[in-house]
């Protein structure tokens, strides 16, 4: 097969995304298409759902060692559904604080140490986001050359043969070097950390969490950037959706708070949709730019994701609501 020479190429949004078309396709567009317009569209859609998630800060990426180090960390609870009905003698009579989607655990561990008499738990379906957080937690620093992360890092780019990916939406002249990207992925510092004794995690689908607490255990839900799941079809997999409303009512204490920040606007008005709907939740504030609010921003603490984002000059939405439910009355 001879070379194709000089292909004319088009540019789809966002610009990374390039397509090559050799002439053949621009000389005869009518017969092409034909042949192909199935063939583009799955392209298109597969396209598409690479850049959702590089826009996911490679939040899904396979860390072999991840497993293990979640499993022998401990600041990781094993067993969890030992502790149903217990939560209380465990943290010593304080209130529960949940966060679902506890990313690389920023968010939770400020909390903790600014909080001491309260208890803070952080959900993580993923053990290669999780790990993460074990690895601050155990106060392991960028630049020991041992760090999991890095060597996996490392490891990828030498497999692949290709640099680091950059870091999404930064523009190009703000872009990280590679070794600050590590660091940004990892949240790590060189200060020395303690781990907050009031902060444990849990690595599990939220799905499941009615098998870990009893009715009325937790005093607090954190909702903090969760995947928007932008399709229609998947709208049950929100967690603001009214499914997982209803999961959360089976171990919600009555009173109980749920937070929820985000800065993707389709999805926040969803979430408000979806409380107003629900029959035992009441909405009791709502903002769409949250630190332009000197209410609901005074001591607000940002996550890595809020950080970005703001810094890109995105809005940041929030709303809290309370759950009421009038069996417990």
């Amino acid at each position: 097969m001879s070379e194709i020479r000089n292909p004319t190429s088009f540019v789809i949004e966002p610009k990374f995304l390039s397509v090559q078309l050799p002439p053949f396709f621009i000389n005869h567009p009518t017969r092409c298409c034909r042949l192909s317009s199935k063939y583009l569209y799955c392209g298109i859609e597969l396209a598409f759902l690479w850049i959702s998630c590089k826009n996911r800060d490679m939040r899904l990426r396979n860390i072999p060692e991840a497993k293990e180090i979640v499993a022998n960390s401990p600041f990781v609870l094993k067993d969890a559904e030992a502790l149903r009905g217990k939560w209380q003698a465990f943290t010593g009579g304080r209130p529960l604080y949940v966060e679902i989607g506890t990313g690389k655990g920023r968010f939770l561990m400020e909390l903790a140490a600014r909080e001491p008499e309260r208890y803070f738990l952080g959900v993580e379906r993923y053990e290669s986001v999780l790990m993460r957080a074990v690895e601050k937690m155990e106060g392991k620093l960028p630049q020991d050359p041992a760090s999991v992360l890095e060597r996996a890092e490392v490891k990828e780019s030498q497999r692949n043969g290709a640099e680091l990916p950059e870091m999404t939406g930064i523009p190009e002249e703000a872009e990280l070097s590679k070794a600050e990207h590590l660091l940004e992925e990892a949240d790590l510092t060189e200060e020395k950390f303690e781990p907050p004794e009031n902060l444990r995690f849990l690595c599990m689908d939220a799905r499941d969490l009615p098998a870990v607490f009893a009715p009325g255990e937790v005093a607090k839900i954190f909702l903090n950037f969760s995947d928007p799941w932008p399709k229609v079809r998947h709208a049950k997999r929100r967690l603001t959706s009214r499914n997982f409303l209803a999961v959360y009512e089976e171990f919600l204490a009555n009173g109980g708070i749920l937070e929820f920040k985000t800065d993707n606007r389709d999805l926040f008005e969803f979430s408000v949709e979806e409380f107003d709907a629900a029959e035992h939740w009441t909405l009791t504030a709502v903002t769409r730019d949250l630190h332009a609010d000197s209410v609901l921003g005074a001591d607000n603490v940002m996550t890595e994701y809020e950080r970005k984002f703001s810094a890109l000059g995105n809005k940041i939405c929030k709303l809290v609501a309370v759950y009421h439910n009038e069996k417990e009355e």
